[in-house]
């Protein structure tokens, strides 16, 4: 049951939400017990970000969808179907989800070059 959502796309985001969380906290108890150079200890920061970041698509994409019912009532007024207005906005979602985890993810790798290569 930890995998509660309506679609697909909520379902694949809460598991990556309980995946990062985890990793955040097995991070942070790594931290305390191998004590490593104070630059390693930005990693828990990285694992914040990427989990808020995930949240932050959740809630975009998910739970407001005022954008999806505005092209909602513009395919209804030009006659569509519900179960093919219903299959659209479904596949919006998903793509849209999916380039916005894409330029996630790359920003946060971006961020992490940027502090373990780049900086002395």
């Amino acid at each position: 049951m930890l995998l509660f959502g309506r679609s697909k796309q909520e379902k694949i985001l809460n598991l990556m939400l309980i995946i990062v969380a985890a990793i955040m906290i097995i991070n942070g108890a790594m931290l305390l017990i191998f004590n490593p150079p104070t630059k390693f200890y930005s990693t828990v920061f990285f694992n914040m970000v990427y989990f808020m970041g995930l949240l932050h698509l959740r809630v975009k994409y998910l739970i407001r969808e005022e954008a999806y019912d505005k092209i909602r009532r513009e395919l209804k007024s030009v006659g569509y179907g519900d179960a093919e207005i219903r299959a659209y906005i479904e596949a919006k979602k998903e793509w849209d989800i999916y380039k916005s985890w894409v330029a996630l993810t790359m920003l946060v790798g971006l961020l992490i070059l940027f502090v373990y290569w780049l900086i002395p």
